[in-house]
């Protein structure tokens, strides 16, 4: 995918679109947003499969609103990110439809600590972002605000009754704080300057 995207860049450049000093960006951005694509297009067609479009569509958006400013652990190559997200993926749906409702209840405790971790923790300053104690500070405040609405939502869903749509919602909260111990415990963050 990198050689179609250099060569449609290449063909920006050409047409004046972008200037040479601003190839790799273009690169790096493009292919950013092809994977992303390709990722989305991908969970969904499995939530279609399974018949659980919507809470496909509840997680992945829960999980895309706080992950991006969480982060966590990041795989060096778009093949074993993908491959590894598929595979979580079809792991919690099978997870959720075929446990007990005594589980159940387990994985909102999981759920309702992931919460106090991504509160305590914030964000994870990764590598590629090293951002400034400043920046930092803002991101973590905004991961804090955005993990607190999302809870209220679960909290509230679990309340009323939407199991169905709860346990894909928690699992999205579980997943981001799992990604952001996993990145502390392995190295991968960045301390703040």
């Amino acid at each position: 995918m990198y050689c179609f995207v250099e060569k449609l860049v290449d063909e920006m450049i050409e047409f004046n679109i972008v200037e040479q000093c601003q190839k790799e960006e273009y690169v790096y951005s493009i292919l950013c947003i092809a994977e992303s694509i390709i990722w989305f297009v991908t969970i969904i067609c499995i939530g279609i499969f399974f018949h659980i479009l919507w809470q496909t569509v509840g997680y992945l958006t829960f999980l895309y609103i706080l992950r991006r400013r969480t982060g966590g652990y990041h795989l060096s190559r778009f093949i074993s990110c993908y491959s590894c997200s598929i595979a979580l993926f079809v792991m919690i749906y099978y997870l959720l439809h075929n446990v007990a409702a005594l589980i159940q209840v387990g994985i909102f405790g999981v759920f309702v600590v992931s919460g106090i971790v991504i509160e305590i923790i914030g964000t994870v300053n990764h590598p590629n972002m090293f951002m400034s104690k400043t920046e930092i500070l803002h991101v973590k405040w905004r991961a804090r605000i955005i993990a607190a609405v999302e809870s209220s939502i679960v909290i509230i869903l679990w309340i009323v009754g939407n199991r169905g749509m709860v346990l894909y919602l928690a699992m999205a909260m579980i997943t981001c704080a799992a990604l952001m111990v996993l990145a502390i415990g392995l190295g991968q963050e960045v301390k703040e300057t």
